[in-house]
């Protein structure tokens, strides 16, 4: 679990550099092992330490980011890649885009030919990004846990996108900028109320939650540009005939993201035969096939914990 942060300003209005200061050490109740951000003017500043001790070796940038019309920020709970390596920590930066992500990348594979920074799972969207764009890179993408924001240094825009992980808007209507953040409690530092028949109540701002599978398109000119909905590419599966040992739950170190089901045994396995047909999983929790066995049709299902196939039964 990791924590974002981040706004577009659609005017001249900035926010304190005290609250963005609250925001961030409030991030951090969902990662303490690094904490990061970017902006135009400060490029991206990371370290392997916590919000608290990030606001104070780094005030001056700090100070310095809110002065932009577009900050993103980090908070990092540790998944894959050691935070004492730099590169490994958030923001993320690719020839084309910054990025930033709450999530874990198991399902979609590495590509081949892109020179990857760190050990951190999350340079894999990046490399998707760059192969296709925004919006096919993350459709060729399996449906891997994620909650995160794209600057695009061409377009000057932020994309944000979830399936899984929250993601909160703020909206100051008065002062037009755009907060988004994992919690609305990370955006606290950010409201003014008034108190009205006993009530505090937001003062022109409003909260709201993302809708998962849209990827947002957000200006410093327009504000929301355009909403689209992402389908992610499916999980292909192999059936096999053949196995004597039982059970699987390597499913994310396999590369070739490609499982393999024995009829016979009914147990899961890597390509071992050529007598294969593919399933469609279609990014459920589970799905059914049908298939033969001495000419008699036979129903299976497969079943997910967490994304991962762990067994299957008739």
């Amino acid at each position: 679990m990791c924590g974002i942060l981040g706004y577009i300003a659609c005017s001249d209005s900035r926010p304190t550099s005290k609250a963005f200061e609250e925001a961030l050490v409030a991030c951090s109740d969902r990662g303490h092992d690094a904490t990061g951000l970017f902006s135009l003017s400060t490029g991206i500043v990371k370290k392997d330490v916590t919000a608290t001790q990030f606001v104070k070796k780094y005030a001056k940038d700090v100070t310095e980011s809110v002065k932009n019309n577009i900050v993103l920020a980090h908070c990092r709970a540790t998944t894959r890649g050691p935070e004492e390596n730099n590169q490994n920590n958030h923001p993320h930066e690719s020839a084309n885009y910054i990025l930033i992500h709450n999530g874990a990348i198991g399902k979609s594979p590495k590509m081949e030919d892109y020179k990857y920074n760190g050990e951190c799972d999350s340079e894999i969207i990046l490399s998707y990004l760059e192969k296709y764009g925004i919006k096919k890179g993350l459709e060729e993408m399996h449906d891997d846990s994620m909650a995160i924001a794209i600057y695009s240094k061409k377009e000057n825009k932020v994309y944000l996108y979830r399936n899984i992980g929250p993601t909160t808007f703020f909206l100051d209507k008065k002062e037009k900028i755009i907060y988004f953040a994992s919690t609305f409690d990370i955006l606290k530092s950010f409201k003014r109320s008034t108190t009205k028949l006993g009530f505090n109540v937001l003062d022109e701002q409003i909260s709201l939650e993302s809708t998962k599978e849209k990827l947002i398109c957000i200006s410093p000119e327009n504000g929301v540009e355009s909403s689209i909905d992402i389908k992610h590419k499916p999980v292909i599966l192999n059936i096999y005939k053949h196995r004597k040992d039982s059970g699987f739950s390597g499913y994310q170190r396999n590369t070739s993201n490609e499982l393999t089901y024995c009829f016979e045994c009914k147990q899961m396995k890597l390509p071992q035969h050529d007598c294969c047909e593919k399933v469609n999983v279609n990014n459920g929790r589970f799905t059914s096939v049908t298939h033969k066995i001495n000419g008699k049709e036979t129903k299976t299902v497969i079943l997910y914990r967490g994304g991962s196939v762990k067994y299957c039964q008739k």
